[in-house]
Parts: C-alpha cells; structure tokens; sequence
C-alpha cells in the first residue's frame, strides 16, 4: 500500500455505537485501556486475514480497515465516542503502533460460518497520548462531528483536534486561523450585526449559517430591511467567488484574509478579516468562550 508521507499524521473519527455489539463492561475494558476499534462482519480462514481488506464486503469496511493500517504505520490524531458510556477520547496514536486484536463474546447471536466459535474480534489500536472530554468543552469541534460513518477521515477538523492534542484543551484563539471556517462566518455574522458597515448593520438571518448555499455563506436582512449576501473565505479562487457572489443582487460582503484585494468592485464590498479579528480581541469574554 503507497503512502503520501507529507499528508501524515492525519485526523480521525471514530463511533463505538450500539452496533458494535458489545457489552458496557466489554466496552468499558476497551475505553479504559485507552483503545479503539472496529468490527465489521468478515469471513476468514486465520485471524491474520481479520487485516485483509478483501475478507470484507462493504466498502465502509474496506475503509475502515485502510484506515486503521494508515494510523498503526504513520500515526494519527483520533476522536473516539462511546455511545453506551457517553464517554468522548481524544489523542494520538505514534507510528508503529501494532494493530491488536481482541476477542469478546457478542450481546447478540452471530453467524458462526462468519465468526467462528461465535466471537466478535475486535480490531484495536491504543492511543499513546489522551485525554476525556467533557460535556461542555469542545463544543467548536462537536459540532463539527461528521454525520455518517462509523470510522472516517474528519478532514472538516482542519487541524484543530491536532492542536488540541498538542497544546491541551484551552486552546487560545491568538489569530484568525484558529477558528474554524464555521466559526469564521459566525464571528463575522457578530461584527456585522454589532458595527456594520455602509451605514447599517445586520439585523435577522433569513437562513442558517453556513451549509446554505454554494455561493454564499450568509444570508440576512440589515437595519434598512434589505437583503445582504455575504461570502466568508480565507483560502480559494477569488476571481470565480467574486463573480459568483456577484451574480446576486442588493447588499454583496466579501471578507477575505488576501490583503491583495483593493475595494474596487462596484457591487461588492471586501471587509479584510484583520479588521473583524481585531474586533474580536476586543470581546474579551466571547472570546474566551469560543476557546472552548
């Protein structure tokens, strides 16, 4: 298997949902070893074939496995859920950590022609630094939690969980980049409700944040009652976002961190994220909580 060594350590994400088909107490030993791992229904003749992507059917387990071998080679940042206990790990995993098998007996009757003397063989991996998360810390990154998938790439984190892992869960917010894309647009929202610009401020949302639109990330009325169309991008095409943005009509906000982009556009109004970071270090306690 080829590797791209400049994309390593990546970040992860990993549920141990009630498909797992193990006990509390089973999955308890697991979580307290500071472990992870998944199952997925596979037919072998030798427990080194438990390993083998082609022993399984579906490409979610395919992956799985493939993702499983990428951390053991290379290492890996990993945010791991246990449903049953309501219990949240993150951490990383060093390079060569050896894949290790487990056995337990399953909560529910298996295949034996699948699992033979009817065990479940759970494919684990043990984090060598890690910390419990609690309810009301990381609320940045919870909500980024992906959908679907039991264990996936969480390239939506963009680097966060790594900085987490690496400089503990208070993770001061010290330039734009810190924040998340989605919390980008959200304190850009904020600045534009709270100072405006262009003789009025935000006042309503006529749509959620983000996730809305192609084109756009925000769309809200402002205090003259008109409809303002605002894109929020720190990296990308700006030729093709600007003439997408201008392609909707009223009140068009285009904030940027390209300190290249003059306000020329007839249309559109460029707003530096300079400017809206400097606002936000004046918001001592929003800040602080969006630390969290």
């Amino acid at each position: 298997m080829q590797y791209n060594m400049e994309e390593y350590p990546k970040e992860y994400f990993i549920r141990h949902t009630e498909v797992l088909e193990l006990d509390y107490d089973d999955l308890k030993v697991i979580a307290d070893e500071h472990r992870f791992g998944i199952h997925f229904e596979s037919k072998f003749d030798t427990p080194d074939e438990l390993l083998d992507e082609s022993k399984y059917e579906t490409s979610q387990a395919k992956t799985s496995i493939r993702y499983l071998k990428e951390i053991s080679v290379h290492g890996g940042y990993v945010w791991a859920e246990y449903s049953k206990l309501k219990k949240i790990i993150i951490g990383y995993v060093i390079p060569g950590t050896k894949i290790e098998i487990k056995e337990f007996i399953p909560n529910i009757p298996l295949d034996i022609k699948i699992f033979p003397k009817g065990k479940l063989f759970l494919k684990t991996l043990r984090f060598s630094i890690v910390q419990e998360i609690k309810p009301n810390e990381l609320l940045m990154l919870k909500v980024r939690r992906p959908r679907q998938g039991t264990f996936v790439r969480w390239r939506s984190c963009q680097g966060k969980l790594t900085k987490v892992v690496k400089n503990g869960i208070s993770n001061e917010i010290k330039e734009w980049t810190d924040l998340t894309s989605d919390l980008q647009e959200v304190v850009s929202f904020e600045y534009l409700r709270e100072v405006g610009i262009n003789g009025w401020k935000l006042q309503h949302l006529l749509m959620p944040i983000g996730r809305t639109m192609k084109d756009i990330d925000i769309y809200a009325m402002n205090t003259k009652n008109e409809a303002v169309f605002i894109q929020v991008t720190h990296l990308g095409d700006n030729k093709n976002k600007l003439k997408n943005l201008e392609s909707y009509e009223s009140n068009l906000i285009y904030i940027t961190s390209d300190d290249t982009l003059g306000n020329n556009l007839p249309n559109v109004t460029i707003i530096n994220t300079k400017t809206i970071f400097e606002w936000l270090n004046t918001k001592t306690e929003y800040l602080k909580l969006l630390s969290i």
